[in-house]
């Protein structure tokens, strides 16, 4: 009898948290939350900023092992109406842009064999159909973590020359956070050679270059352009001092490009193709427009960081570099060496990093 009235004299003691404890209790518990968020989302972004960086080491060691086979930095290209063809190699006879021409050389070579030794033609069993397949593929390395995630949409134009359009308009192409330095000469905006020069092994691609369908071809200074074969010689300001591979601008709206790349008013000419293309603002930026830093018109032309307008859904900084990352965008040099450019560069030091033979003085900012 006595253990159960001590029992219950314990019982009658105990005390419960008033309402007020209770919400003072969460209250601090919400106050530490918002101290510590902000912590937390910035590891997360500095996490995913170190993951881009790396994305464009094994870009760039990748160019480094296309120079070593090769004896050229990859070809941009034969022009925006072609895709990569594994049967046609590289240089000047590989339509595919830079980025089909790397992927044999990194964690890629499958997709880039994908359509090896088929017939020309459409449907299955033939070449254009598994170019088709092919743009549905990709690999992390061309994506950056910070914007999005490996990314398939509708092909903005399907006026391609070797893919079987048919399929190509239901299944769409991957997309690249990437983009390679054009220089800073004019762009050369081109489709490229006629429908049918695929057909032949040994088209004359020195032909098409020299028939004035290129006016501006002889100006570009970049590493990497229209049916480019850059060798080291041919940057004579420095392999450390010149630009190779570097994140390219886009608006944060236009991040999954399902939305826009189908709708000509609303599309991002700079992220409506595929990233197997050839030559075109979806895989190519540049530093400037003019081939003589005298007069530059540079500004324009800086990295830039990413942001939405509304009123120029098609063209905002279709030519520019840009990052997601608040700190700046980030480039691969020629040599291999990856680099954190400021959005406040010097124009003119953006411009220089970006012209590989202007024999001007530079010192990396």
């Amino acid at each position: 009898m006595e253990s159960k009235m001590f029992t219950l004299a314990i019982s009658a003691n105990k005390k419960a948290f008033t309402l007020v404890e209770l919400l003072v209790v969460i209250a601090i518990i919400g106050i530490l939350i918002a101290l510590l968020l902000p912590a937390v989302q910035s590891a997360r972004e500095a996490g995913r900023r170190l993951q881009c960086e790396n994305n464009l080491k094994q870009m760039g060691l990748a160019a480094q092992n296309h120079l070593a086979t090769q004896k050229t930095f990859p070809s941009g290209g034969w022009g925006w109406h072609w895709v990569g063809d594994p049967d046609r190699g590289y240089g000047l006879q590989q339509p595919g842009g830079w980025t089909y021409s790397v992927l044999g050389f990194m964690d890629g070579k499958n997709i880039r064999e994908l359509a090896r030794g088929l017939p020309l033609g459409v449907g299955p069993g033939k070449k254009y159909y598994a170019l088709a397949q092919m743009q549905l593929n990709t690999t992390a390395v061309f994506v950056c973590p910070s914007r999005r995630g490996l990314t398939i949409g509708p092909i903005g134009d399907n006026a391609l020359y070797n893919v079987d359009t048919t399929m190509s308009a239901i299944w769409g192409a991957a997309r690249s956070d990437y983009a390679a330095n054009g220089g800073t000469a004019p762009p050369d905006i081109d489709g490229g050679p006629m429908q049918g020069s695929d057909a032949n092994a040994s088209y004359n691609i020195p032909g098409y270059l020299q028939g004035g369908t290129l006016p501006n071809w002889k100006l570009n200074n970049g590493p990497v352009y229209t049916c480019s074969t850059i060798t080291t010689r041919k940057i004579p300001d420095g392999l450390s001092k010149t630009y190779l591979f570097g994140e390219k601008s886009l608006q944060p709206q236009q991040y999954d490009p399902i939305f826009y790349a189908v709708d000509r008013g609303k599309r991002n000419y700079g992220d409506d193709q595929s990233l197997y293309q050839g030559y075109d603002y979806d895989t190519i930026r540049w530093g400037g427009n003019t081939t003589t830093i005298a007069g530059a018109n540079v500004t324009t032309y800086l990295p830039v960081h990413d942001e939405n307008h509304s009123e120029d859904l098609n063209r905002w900084a279709v030519v520019n570099f840009g990052s997601a990352h608040a700190s700046g965008c980030q480039f691969v040099m020629c040599d291999g060496s990856v680099q954190k450019i400021a959005y406040t560069v010097s124009p003119l030091i953006h411009w220089k990093l970006s012209n590989r033979a202007d024999g001007q003085t530079v010192s990396l900012p």
